[in-house]
């Protein structure tokens, strides 16, 4: 060992890189200038990785959640619902519950529902003065954290106005509460931490170089995995708490194992070894150390990775996985070649006092007195530590809810608030789901059993309302009860009896023509008698003939005015087409200006009557006693100053006198000593006198509460000319439509005029027909009686030829009939071949896909219009919150039922929803729990055989990793009985995903400090056989190590541990317990004493096994 260290001391005495030196070494400045600008490339890069970062996923692959969100989705699309609670005087909720569900529907993919629709749930108005609002996004979870909270926000801000208050609450705006915290938490864990460590590396180097150099790699690796998760992103899903790991894991193991590599590099330095030999020597063992204890960190990881439900641990166990191959890649990469450049520079300005060589630290003292009754001390530790891990035995674990939130978190309190005043459920409302494989979910046996099953749920306990296809499908049933009449009756409703009646009436029109031949009969007769008056005719067309001669004069005149008319038609047309243009710009005015008028005038008028109600209701009244008191000091300090006799000789006196007296003017109004009034501004005598300042206060407060109630006129005025603005809008637009309808009309009266026109002038040229006409009419009289002679025979042959009238009129009476009945028999037919046509799925379908609008919107959130209607849903509201027992208990109630439903039935069903989301994932990590730790412990027990080759060495040391963990949850479980107002308490359950963290990272470190203490203890072990010397040699040379890479670790785990969000907080404070005790009394104490307990023992290994396992170096 000696000729291999002078050989190393006379080869490094060479300048320059060598050649047999590892590149890393010779070219350390080009290594650390590629790392710095890889570093700065990913820092650049991970600046925007919180806005990539995805909402918590709990979906675990073959849940009946899982399948049930699946099929929701497939059939309703995305979902994001959100529970909105108006509190207030009735009529204002009245008025403003409306207007709030138009602003959300101006989104056309928002859904509500509300007590303001037709047919909707008691519960949503449980009282006048609450209602309760149901509105769905229909968007990804993604959307629903970044988009649509903050819309929701802001929609609530606009619309509702005191003294109506709204609160909202859902899963998006919890998992969003949830989201912000936990980056808060690894910003403050962050900047907590920083300056502790660099405190403890103080204390452990004693040098400022060598303590920055590990802070620095804890930063770096830090920094360097926010730019790695950013790619990350684009390719798995990471929530905000893979951050939070990056962060406490990046500090922890970025620090840690560079505090191995400069310890190890001082080590050889000071053993008088060259810089760049020290460094090599450094990379290879202290970095073969870091390699295989990140290595068994990244295997309890990936054993974890394939067993872990979920793309939520599954994400979080990668992200482990990315900060401990990045953290060993720094320390053996980047380290040697910083290391080397700073060379003997590292101990620089060092202080504090060097440890003698072969000296004890008073930690070995304490531990060698520990050990020296080994049996006392393994059952004084570990009956301490049973006890502790005692309460494990009670822990409970759940999914992330509201209480993990702190009691001061908005989102929690909002939440609370709902619940607190309506009741448990809203906010977690699960939703039952059936399809029919064979056509639409509309028909009448699907229907049925639907109607069965939604008053069956209704009924169940623990279940306040159900909504569900029922209602809708109400609609329907007048439109098939007509149907199914005009099938049972065959076609004898309605219209067809009418054709019954029409076919008797042309029966009867037959007779009537049979008495009008007889009337013709008769006519004839009297077309003799015309003959014998045409004479007294002639007179009177002579008559006639100078009445058209005067009407043809009139004509003209008509003719003149309606031109005219015609004209000014054409004028109106013109104007209204302008009208129309002005109503439209008017509508578009108006649509604009309702937006600015909410956005500034309002939400500023809000601001400025906060301010003024501030100003005067909370600041001036503090101000006005300060004031009062400061006058009457003032008063009673002159008072006193003019009563002094001693003090008036002193210099200052005049002048503090003086300045009293004008202080006191200032304060009361008036000379203490004139009684003049106070002016504090004498070149503007105009302005009303000062009465001092209370005084002044006492009115400024005045006119502030005035001022404050002009505001809130102004405020309530311009929320009446927003409305009255919508309501002018309303009319822009009903103008707009009139206008248009006017203009049709204008269009239709000009050419009508037009037309008018030309008949006019036809008239006037008719007159002047008929005038001549008149006058052949007097000539022609002479030959009427010859025409009524031929007109009484034409008349007697009409009698003939009316015959066929009759005949026809009587066969179309027996086509109609015969028609009738036709009808009646193909409806007949259609009974007989389709008697479910009105009942069948598809006509109940195009009934409910016809209706109006609002209508056909309601009809959509239970029946998949959409989408072809084959799947129906149901609204489940419970009486209970997230992660609570009646609420499991209630899932396993509906799963059960919709099992049952899907087999009666023949329905593909499912239950979906939040709770039944969170109930599934809580269950299956507590089912998988147990396979995690029976994995890793089996991986952990073949790792340490094999490095150890001790098969019982090997198992003491897995199970004292088994007890650090119950410990940890034993502390954990203890802290549920803490108060809400104490520090980390408030909570009644361990985060499933904290517990998994917490047991996967104590045994990945927890091997670490093994490998690290017991490794050494073999290689002395295998040199002289002696196992207690074995021990003390080990425990000397790592035990100061381990436990001041266990006190950087436990700050940077403390400086998390306090983190409002419970996960971080229970993450923080198991993983502090957990290494705090297994770096100190676990593995320098009772690992040491069952040892010297079992002697050599300890170290058996079969000789089979012996043979097969190889040697390994660590």
């Amino acid at each position: 060992m000696g000729r291999r260290i002078g050989r190393t001391r006379r080869e490094s005495s060479r300048k320059g890189p060598r050649r047999d030196q590892p590149f890393l070494l010779r070219y350390p400045k080009a290594v650390l200038a590629v790392a710095v600008s890889l570093l700065i490339a990913l820092a650049i890069v991970g600046t925007g990785t919180e806005d990539r970062l995805d909402p918590t996923t709990l979906d675990v692959p073959g849940t009946e959640s899982l399948r049930g969100n699946e099929i929701l989705r497939q059939h309703f699309g995305d979902s994001a619902p959100f529970v909105i609670l108006l509190k207030g005087p009735g009529p204002a909720i009245d008025r403003q519950g409306p207007e709030l569900i138009d602003a959300l529907r101006e989104d056309p993919r928002v859904t509500t529902l509300s007590p303001w629709d037709r047919g909707s749930v008691e519960r949503l108005r449980p009282t006048p003065n609450k209602a309760l609002i149901i509105a769905d996004f229909h968007v990804d979870t993604r959307t629903s954290l970044n988009e649509t909270v903050p819309h929701l926000n802001e929609v609530l801000e606009e619309t509702i106005e005191p003294p109506v208050e709204a609160t909202q609450t859902g899963y998006a705006s919890l998992s969003l509460a949830i989201q912000e915290d936990s980056l808060e938490a690894a910003h403050r864990g962050e900047l907590i931490a920083l300056p502790f460590l660099l405190l403890i590396l103080l204390l452990v180097f004693r040098s400022p170089i060598a303590a920055l150099i590990p802070l620095a790699f804890g930063f770096v690796t830090v920094v360097a995995s926010r730019g790695i998760l950013y790619w990350f992103t684009g390719w798995f899903e990471i929530d905000a708490f893979a951050l939070v790991v990056c962060s406490m894991m990046g500090l922890a193991l970025g620090v840690d194992y560079a505090l191995l590599m400069v310890s190890r590099f001082r080590e050889e330095l000071a053993e008088g070894v060259e810089p760049v030999e020290a460094a090599r020597l450094t990379r290879r063992h202290a970095g073969r150390t870091v390699v295989f204890a990140g290595s068994t960190l990244l295997l309890s990881m990936i054993v974890s990775l394939f067993i872990l439900p979920g793309s939520l641990l599954a994400s979080l166990a990668g992200t482990v996985c990315m900060v401990v191959i990045l953290s060993v890649g720094v320390a053996t990469v980047v380290g040697p070649a910083i290391l080397t450049l700073f060379g003997t520079n590292i101990d620089r300005w060092r202080f504090g006092k060097t440890a003698p060589a072969g000296g004890r630290s008073r930690l070995m003292v304490m531990v060698g007195a520990a050990l020296k009754k080994p049996a006392l001390a393994a059952l004084l530790i570990g009956a301490l530590l049973l006890v502790l891990a005692g309460p494990a035995i009670g822990l409970k674990t759940g999914p992330p809810s509201p209480e993990q939130l702190s009691k001061d978190s908005p989102a929690r309190q909002d939440a609370e608030f709902i619940d607190g005043e309506i009741g448990q459920g809203f906010d977690a409302p699960f939703q039952v789901i059936a399809v029919s494989p064979h056509g639409p979910i509309t028909d009448a046996k699907n229907l049925a059993a639907l109607d069965n099953f939604q008053r069956k749920l209704a009924k169940t306990p623990g279940v306040q309302a159900v909504i569900g296809p029922g209602r809708a499908t109400e609609r329907v049933e007048p439109l098939q009860a007509l149907g199914n009449s005009v099938l049972s009756s065959e076609g004898n409703i309605g219209p067809v009896k009418q054709l019954g009646r029409l076919g008797r009436s042309l029966d009867v029109a037959a007779g009537g023509v049979g008495q009008l031949r007889d009337g013709i009969s008769e006519a004839s007769d009297g077309a003799g008698l015309l003959a014998l008056g045409s004479g007294r005719a002639a007179e009177g067309a002579q008559l006639i003939a100078n009445g058209l001669t005067r009407a043809l004069g009139g004509s003209q005149e008509a003719i003149t005015a309606l031109d005219r008319f015609a004209k000014g038609s054409r004028q109106l047309e013109n104007g209204i087409d302008l009208a129309t243009v002005g109503a439209f710009r008017l509508k578009i005015g108006l649509r604009d200006a309702l937006p600015n008028l909410r956005v500034n005038l309002l939400r500023r008028s809000k601001i400025l009557r906060k301010a003024l109600n501030a100003d005067a209701n909370e600041k001036l009244p503090q101000l006005i006693p300060p004031a009062q008191v400061a006058e009457a000091e003032l008063k009673a300090a002159l008072a006193q100053l003019e009563e002094m006799t001693i003090g008036k000789d002193d210099p200052k006196y005049a002048g503090t006198l003086e300045a009293v007296r004008k202080a006191t003017a200032a304060v009361t109004g008036k000379d203490p000593v004139s009684g003049a009034p106070y002016d504090p501004k004498p070149e503007t005598p105009e302005v009303e006198p000062y009465t001092g300042l209370p005084a002044e206060l006492g009115a400024l407060d005045e006119r502030l509460l005035e001022d404050w109630e002009q505001a809130k006129q102004i405020n309530y005025w311009l929320i009446t000319f927003k409305n009255e603005i919508k309501s002018a809008l309303r009319g822009a637009e009903k103008l707009e439509e009139g206008l248009r309808e006017l203009h049709g009309g204008s269009s239709r009266l000009a050419a009508g005029a037009a037309r008018l026109a030309r008949e006019s002038r036809r008239l006037g040229d008719g007159i002047t027909q008929l005038s001549g006409g008149a006058v052949r009419l007097v000539s022609g009289l002479d030959d009427l009686g010859d025409g009524a002679e031929a007109l009484q025979e034409a008349l007697a042959a009409g009698v003939g030829e009316s015959a066929p009238l009759e005949t026809g009129l009587e066969e179309a009476s027996v086509q109609v009939l015969a028609g009738r009945h036709r009808i009646r028999k193909q409806a007949g037919q259609v009974a007989d071949s389709s008697p479910g046509l009105f009942n069948s799925g598809y006509f109940v379908l195009s009934a409910l896909d016809g209706t109006p609008p609002e209508t056909r919107q309601q009809v959509s959130e239970t029946i998949d219009l959409e989408r072809g209607g084959q799947a129906a849903t149901m609204l489940v509201i419970s009486d209970y919150s997230f992660n609570t027992a009646g609420s499991i208990a209630l899932n396993k109630k509906l799963n059960a039922d919709a099992s049952e439903l899907a087999e009666k039935a023949d329905l593909q069903t499912g239950v979906a929803g939040a709770p039944a989301q969170l109930n599934d994932y809580s269950r299956v990590t507590r089912e998988r729990m147990p396979w995690v730790i029976i994995a890793i412990t089996i991986a952990t027990f073949l790792v340490l055989m094999i490095v150890l080759r001790a098969l019982l060495l090997a198992a003491i040391a897995v199970a004292l990793n088994l007890l650090t963990v119950a410990v940890a949850f034993g502390v954990l479980t203890l802290l549920f009985h803490i108060p809400d107002s104490w520090p980390l308490g408030g909570h009644n359950y361990v985060d499933a995903v904290g517990a998994t963290l917490i047991f996967g990272l104590v045994f990945g470190l927890s091997i670490d400090y093994a490998v690290f203490l017991l490794s050494r203890m073999r290689e002395h072990y295998d040199k002289h056989g002696d196992n207690a010397a074995a021990v003390d040699f080990g425990l000397s040379r790592t035990a100061g190590v381990i436990t001041g890479a266990a006190m950087i670790m436990m700050v940077v785990f403390i400086a998390f541990a306090g983190a409002p969000i419970a996960t971080v907080s229970q993450l923080g404070v198991g993983l502090t317990v957990a290494v705090i005790l297994d770096a100190t009394v676990v593995r320098i104490v009772l690992l040491p004493a069952l040892m010297l307990i079992l002697g050599d023992r300890v170290w058996w290994l079969p000789k089979p096994l012996a043979r097969v396992i190889p040697k390994l170096s660590v």
